[in-house]
């Protein structure tokens, strides 16, 4: 089993690797094998990436994300603006049937609702709405209802 200090090392090497991150701007701290990202960063996606970067260390318990997505670099954008950004990527997204996806923002918190009929459709929906310019995060509340009966019968 890993020390704390051996697990804040792990990720702070797995952050550095990661190229679409400024880990210096990303702090670490360990206890009882729960690590906590802190720091600031400017995207959903980079907050995502460092989260996905630190996943990849063994060892860990748990991983709490307690850092703050400030798009200031990008400029303000209003909520109307990442809403209609958010909207776009959608419609673009060829794996998705028209209107299953629904797109509302407060704050600069998007929030993804609707209802699917595969997993994969929610994973991508979610996955190209985190780049969206200006977000500070998202919340995904796609339900995945598939069709039919499954393929063994069941």
């Amino acid at each position: 089993m890993k020390t704390d200090a051996q697990l804040c090392h792990d990720v702070l090497a797995q952050l550095s690797w990661e190229p679409s991150l400024a880990a210096a701007h990303i702090g670490v701290q360990a206890h009882d094998g729960v690590v906590t990202l802190e720091g600031q960063v400017g995207t959903c996606a980079a907050q995502w990436q460092a989260q996905c970067a630190a996943r990849r260390v063994p060892g860990i318990n748990a991983l709490a994300v307690e850092m703050a997505v400030d798009p200031c670099g990008a400029g303000r954008c209003t909520d109307a603006d990442i809403a209609r950004n958010a909207e776009r990527i959608l419609a673009w997204m060829t794996c998705l049937p028209r209107q299953a996806v629904q797109v509302s923002v407060a704050d600069g918190w998007i929030t993804l609702s609707g209802t699917v009929d595969w997993p994969y459709q929610q994973q991508a929906a979610a996955a190209g709405i985190r780049h969206v310019v200006g977000a500070r995060g998202l919340r995904d509340l796609i339900v995945v209802k598939p069709l039919g009966p499954s393929p063994s019968g069941a």
